[in-house]
């Protein structure tokens, strides 16, 4: 029994030093994405998408993906087009997520090639 107190102790300490980290990074790519950086808002996006440092939101990835698809970034419009496809954060749309495959391979993302068929 004491030994368990013991793991679970140890496991709290090593939690808690972890723990402030993430909001330090997430309040950093948000700042940054704020700003205008494509990268920071995929990243965010990523966050949101995947829960990862917030609760997983994919209305809230689909909206943050479609404004830097919008802006030419190739990951985010294949990342709206994946969306689509799967109707997470969105309404399914096969024709929309079409455009957006295309959007993506014609600047040479490779995952949205494969699924446009173009080479």
């Amino acid at each position: 029994m004491m030994r368990k107190f013991v793991l679970l102790m140890i496991c709290i300490v090593i939690l808690a030093g972890a723990v402030p980290a993430f909001p330090a990074a997430l309040k950093e790519v948000r700042a940054k994405a704020k700003k205008g950086d494509l990268k920071a808002v995929c990243e965010l996006a990523d966050m949101y998408y995947d829960g990862r440092e917030v609760r997983r939101n994919y209305e809230k990835a689909f909206e943050l993906y479609a404004k830097a698809a919008k802006k030419g970034n190739a990951y985010a419009q294949y990342k709206v087009g994946f969306m689509y496809v799967r109707g997470q954060g969105t309404y399914k749309d096969y024709d929309r997520s079409v455009y957006w495959f295309r959007k993506s391979a014609e600047q040479g993302s490779k995952e949205a090639r494969n699924k446009t068929g173009l080479r």
